[in-house]
């Protein structure tokens, strides 16, 4: 089901973005799928997400990243 840019933004952030970052978004490709210009607004899937490449492109796994925190936190005790 399609829905409205503003729409989506609403359900999908706690706290919506503003218009120029949502622009941002849309320009930059990080919306999958991606938004439909439908007159002066754009329509997007209501199921979207917003993308980061960053963790696209370079997955962590989740046991790396609990290391690294237990890492982090001996080192931090053990400091003087």
């Amino acid at each position: 089901m399609r829905v409205t840019f503003s729409e989506w933004n609403k359900n999908y952030f706690a706290r919506p973005r503003t218009r120029q970052m949502s622009s941002n978004y849309i320009k930059e490709g990080k919306i999958f799928s991606a938004p439909i210009k439908v007159g002066r607004e754009y329509e997007v899937d209501s199921n979207a997400i917003l993308l980061d490449k960053e963790l696209i492109n370079n997955p962590m796994r989740l046991k790396e990243r609990m290391n690294e925190q237990t890492k982090s936190r001996k080192d931090e005790r053990f400091t003087a």
